[in-house]
């Protein structure tokens, strides 16, 4: 289970649980509005995917889902309706 295994690695599992799958990460996202739908990966639409899946296959999926494509802008995290700092877990 990607809850498991992101609490033993200290993954800002709780802010990741508190996602909604509403999306907003998606459409206010820079990176995404200039290239498209970029942060599609099979957990979903939306950056928080992105971390998703790294925890479930690793670095490489989540690159490959467009990891680096994020610029920094922290739109993301300002426009969570549930508090979630996703510029800061993608930092990281």
């Amino acid at each position: 289970d990607w809850r498991i295994k992101a609490a033993k690695e200290n993954l800002f599992y709780k802010d990741i649980l508190k996602c909604i799958a509403c999306k907003s990460c998606d459409y206010i996202c820079t990176a995404s509005r200039a290239f498209g739908n970029i942060y599609a990966s099979k957990y979903g639409i939306g950056a928080i995917n992105i971390v998703r899946d790294y925890i479930h296959n690793g670095i490489e999926a989540a690159v490959k889902d467009g990891l680096f494509l994020c610029t920094g802008c922290e739109n993301c995290t300002n426009w969570c309706p549930v508090g979630v700092d996703l510029a800061e877990i993608v930092k990281t």
